[in-house]
């Protein structure tokens, strides 16, 4: 979780993508702020986990990233969403 929020972009691309294999909701929570990192893949890669993920709690906030101007952002949020259902 504390690698989410290190200072080099790349790792914390990586810790999104291993934070996929676990739960609660630290880990949901580390996701969720993932999602605002100003690094594109890193937000990317939170909106993946938390679609892995399937926690309800994600929904809201993949629901506004799903008119997010970025278009693969918006993409990967409603794929996100689809694996919640």
């Amino acid at each position: 979780i504390s690698a989410a929020k290190n200072n080099q972009a790349e790792i914390r691309q990586l810790a999104c993508e291993e934070l996929s294999f676990f739960s609660g909701p630290e880990v949901v929570s580390a996701l969720l702020a993932a999602t605002k990192d100003p690094e594109r893949n890193t937000r990317i890669a939170a909106i993946r986990a938390l679609g892995e993920l399937g926690d309800p709690a994600a929904r809201p906030r993949l629901q506004a990233l799903t008119k997010d101007e970025d278009r693969m952002l918006s993409q990967e949020a409603l794929q996100a969403l689809n694996n919640l259902e």
